[in-house]
């Protein structure tokens, strides 16, 4: 089996701060690292999605944890459910400008698809959906979604 991302920093994906990637847990204890650049002072919410927002097959995603450019994990930042259904979620506060790398994962031997996104929530100023189509969101086919219109002009394209 090709593992699509490693635990490694070399092999991490990427995504970009107010944008998403998708990847895949293809066995048990697969790990998958995304390098993300994030700055001092700046609050952001880290989403892992799968199949109870309809963002993927992975039934129960879990966000392992938060590393910093060493590879270091930072203590106490990793999450089990605080999203919508099984889905993961987390905000924190950065305290130092450069490159992290958030550890997707699954709860026992789930195996599936998943989305990681990053959003900047600094202040409130969360956009949860962008207005094209490289940053919109998704919705099932028959399903549902939930969103936030969060200032005047805001646009959530799915």
């Amino acid at each position: 089996m090709i593992d699509d991302y490693s635990a490694k920093k070399q092999d991490a994906g990427a995504v970009a701060v107010a944008g998403s990637a998708t990847g895949e847990i293809g066995h048990a204890g697969d790990e998958d690292w995304f390098a993300v650049t994030l700055e001092a002072g700046k609050t952001y919410r880290i989403d892992l999605q799968g199949a109870s927002s309809g963002a993927g097959t992975l039934v129960d995603p879990y966000l392992r944890g938060l590393y910093d450019a060493d590879g270091d994990r930072i203590a106490g930042i990793s999450d089990d459910d605080s999203g919508a259904g099984k889905d993961s979620r987390l905000t924190f506060t950065v305290e130092a400008t450069g490159t992290y790398y958030v550890s997707a994962g699954a709860r026992d031997s789930h195996t599936g698809t998943y989305k990681v996104s990053v959003a900047d929530v600094t202040g409130g100023s969360l956009d949860d959906h962008g207005a094209s189509t490289g940053t919109a969101g998704t919705v099932a086919v028959g399903g549902t979604t939930t969103a936030e219109i969060g200032h005047a002009g805001d646009e959530d394209w799915f």
